[in-house]
């Protein structure tokens, strides 16, 4: 959270204070998803370098399809659906709507006196996004989280056999 506060206002986003509580909120929901993700890997895998090795294999696969790397609109329409399953995908969009919903951003070209004022929605258009659904996406995050735990719980209660 400590880190959350420092970067939003030294990167300089939004100063109301409810899209900084919005941020903190998607950036812990993102933290508890990723955790449980890991703790439901680690209930299965025989060692600690395997449970790195998928973890991260895993994160990596939810980057490449979160939008970070690859914006929606110029993702492939036989690999689309693997966006639906980034974790990462929900929260950028939640957190690109938070900041840019209400906000004009002025363009000048380089080498030219010439500006354009581009709408913060417009924006999202360009990549994909809709304010609209922030609050579907907050509720997906929560989805993953429960649903990465009970994943969780029921490996280790199931899977896991005791060793004496």
């Amino acid at each position: 959270m400590l880190l959350g506060t420092l970067a939003y206002w030294l990167i300089g986003f939004s100063s109301d204070i409810n899209k900084f509580f919005l941020f903190l909120a998607v950036l812990l929901l993102v933290n508890l998803v990723a955790t449980s993700i890991c703790l439901a890997i680690s209930t299965v895998v025989p060692s600690i370098s395997a449970g790195n090795l998928i973890s991260v294999i895993l994160m990596l696969f939810f980057l490449m399809f979160g939008g970070f790397l690859v914006s929606n609109v110029g993702v492939p329409p036989y690999v689309i659906w693997c966006r639906y399953l980034s974790f990462f995908n929900y929260a950028l969009e939640i957190m690109a709507a938070n900041e840019l919903t209400g906000l004009t951003v002025i363009f000048t070209a380089s080498g030219t006196n010439d500006s354009t004022a581009l709408n913060g929605s417009e924006l999202l258009r360009q990549f994909g996004f809709d304010a609209a659904h922030m609050i579907r996406d907050f509720m997906i995050l929560l989805g993953f989280l429960v649903a990465y735990l009970l994943i969780g719980y029921l490996l280790l209660r199931f899977a896991v056999r005791e060793k004496r």
